[in-house]
This record gives C-alpha cells, structure tokens and sequence, in this order.
C-alpha cells in the first residue's frame, strides 16, 4: 500500500524546505477510506458514510528509512453497523476527524478493494500503511507511434521492469512520427530498468530508454520530511541553501558525489524563491558560482545541499560540461525548479561562457 502526497501536501513541504513558512504537523492523524483514488487534489467526495463509518484516529508512526514510513501498531478497527459498506479501494490520512472537512495528505490504493459488512470490522495490521517517497525521472528517445500518457504502466522490454507513469514531457519530435524525445516522472517501480525498449500493455516499442533513473530528493530530505509530518519531529531546513555540482552520480544516499576540487571551485548559495504555487517553485534570483580559474572536469550532475553537506537534491545534466579558466557559470533565474509529480518538472540549467562561445544545457530532474 503505497502513498503519493496530494497538492496539500506538496505545497506544505516545498513551502518548508525553501522557509516560506514553517509547516506545522497535524496534532492528530484520521484514517479514511475511499470508493475511488481521492487524486492530487485530495478530493474527499468519494469518502464512505453511513452504517457507522468514521475516520480512525492513528498517532503511531514508525521512524523514516528506506524513504518511507509506516504505522506502528494496529489502527484501530473500522466497524460497520447496521448495514454493508460499500467497497474501499484507497485510504487516505486528513487532518480532521470531522467527515466533509480536513486536509487530506497522503492516499494510497488496496491491492484489493475491502468490503466492510453489517457486524464485522476492518484494521491495519501493523505496517500495512507504507507512506513510501519513490519517485524518479527516466529519459526516452525514439518515442514510437503510441503516445505515452500519465497513468499508463511501462514495462521493460529486455528486464520486464515496471512503473506507472505519474507524468510526461516531450521535449522534442512528435509520437506520431515515432521521434519523440523527453522524460517519465515514474512511481512504483519494480525490479531494474536497463538499456532496452519499453511496452504499454499490448503496445510494443513505445520508447527507448537507457534505464537510469535519474533525478530525486535524497534520503536525507525525505526521512526529515516524513518524521516531521508524521511524528512531529522538528526540522529545519537550512537558509540558504548550496548548489554544487559532480563529476559522478550521486546516490539517494548522498554517497557516489565527486566535486571538482581545486581551481577556484565551491558551491553556490541561494535563499531566493518564488512563492510556491501548484506544487513547485523557482530561484528568483541568478546562482552565480566562482569564475575557475582552472578546468573543474566534465560536470555531469547537479546537486543541492545544507550548509554541512547533507544531500537534499541532485540531478544529471541533460549535457555534461567541462568548465574552463574564465568561464561564467551560473543558473538562470527561474531555471531551478524543485517540484513532486507535476506536469512543469525540475529543471536545472546550468551557462557556461567562455571569451568567445556561449553554451546552455539544461537538466531536468524531478521526484
């Protein structure tokens, strides 16, 4: 049973992460059920009533790890009375017992639907409720004459991997002549993607992909954000925050990073944001690194992080570059932009302008 944050939510935690305002956690947790997905928008008209149907309170929640957290214990039960409920097929968490009012934040979807009937109860045993933060970008090329839509699930032709596809973007070609280009925001994936061609259902070779996934918000970031929302656990974010980048792939973990060194190089701060809006927000204000006053290496990913190195975000360039002496680099206003499954996704564009060549390239990550 695997969440995905609703816009509440969404909004709530970029506002906190870029100190717009300090999200408070709910004091108090109400599960709920739904005949229907509650969507981004966390709708709560698909709510159950009636026959003795009410939200269950849950204030146990285990510690963040492995970019998830759980309930501790068993919820208590749900009890039908007096007639048949009809069948849940998602659950949600709101921040109110009250049916029709509340914020819900997190909803999730049953492996199979429950029905509740006269006289019997429903719980979640122990763990059962998996508040899971896995989302990753993928690249595709060679996009086939099937367009690739939001919802769909992918399969790895080579790996028989899979993923449903929170959202997409064509940067470049058309589906209909097969040579589309761009990027997957994907969720729930199994086993491993590789270099291969992927499928949706009977639809074959829809794209081509080199199977890494790429783009996300480290490990750090989510296990603070889920403790805080959850369980109450104070954390505040660092203002500003620093921009650097790497010459190998940074992992969730943080391990893997490898920064330039020597050469006039170190990071770059920003404390300058929009106000978030329809789940993400941009640097308002230009991210200007030092001039090199040597090569820095070929910069293949971007990464974001706290004052003392904790990995918050980080993301592959779409084009490695390789700095030189006198070079300007720097990330345009409005070119960062941090969000979670939305269809305007997390550029990082990075400038570097010699004495006579100006080159963009720009990365674009997204969780």
């Amino acid at each position: 049973m695997l969440d995905c944050l609703t816009n509440y939510a969404e909004n709530a935690w970029l506002k906190h992460i870029v100190s717009e305002t300090t999200l408070t956690p709910p004091s108090n947790w109400y599960v709920a059920l739904f005949t229907a997905d509650p969507g981004e928008t966390g709708s709560l008209t698909n709510e159950l009533s009636g026959y003795g149907y009410a939200r269950v309170l849950h204030n146990g929640w285990a510690v963040a790890a492995n970019r998830q957290s759980s309930n501790s214990g068993v919820v208590q039960p749900f009890s039908a009375v007096g007639g048949d409920w009809a069948s849940a097929t998602h659950w949600g968490l709101i921040d109110s017992p009250t049916l029709g009012s509340g914020n819900l934040w997190f909803r999730g979807e049953f492996a199979t639907p429950v029905t509740v009937n006269n006289g019997n109860t429903f719980a979640f045993n122990n763990g059962e409720i998996a508040v899971a933060f896995d989302n990753y970008q993928m690249y595709f090329t060679s996009g086939g004459t099937y367009e690739i839509l939001a919802d769909d699930t992918i399969t790895g032709d080579s790996s028989s991997a899979t993923a449903t596809v929170a959202d997409i973007t064509t940067l470049s070609g058309t589906w209909g002549t097969g040579t589309a280009t761009g990027f997957m925001m994907l969720t729930g994936i199994t086993d491993t993607f590789v270099a291969e061609n992927i499928s949706v259902g009977a639809n074959s070779n829809c794209a081509t992909i080199d199977g890494e996934l790429r783009g996300a918000w480290g490990s750090y970031l989510v296990h603070k954000m889920l403790d805080l929302t959850l369980r109450g656990t104070a954390f505040a974010p660092d203002d500003p925050l620093y921009f650097g980048y790497s010459t190998a792939n940074p992992e969730d973990d943080g391990s893997g990073v490898s920064e330039p060194s020597g050469n006039n190089y170190s990071r770059a701060s920003n404390s300058s944001w929009t106000a978030v809006a329809n789940g993400i927000v941009r640097n308002s204000a230009q991210i200007n690194f030092p001039t090199p006053s040597g090569s820095w290496g070929t910069l293949t990913d971007l990464l974001v992080c706290d004052s003392v190195g904790n990995l918050y975000f980080y993301g592959k360039l779409l084009y490695s570059q390789s700095p030189g002496t006198s070079a300007s680099v720097y990330i345009p206003v409005g070119e960062f932009v941090i969000g979670l499954e939305r269809t305007t996704p997390w550029t990082t564009t990075t400038t570097t302008t010699s004495t006579s060549t100006t080159t963009s390239s720009s990365s674009t990550t997204t969780s």
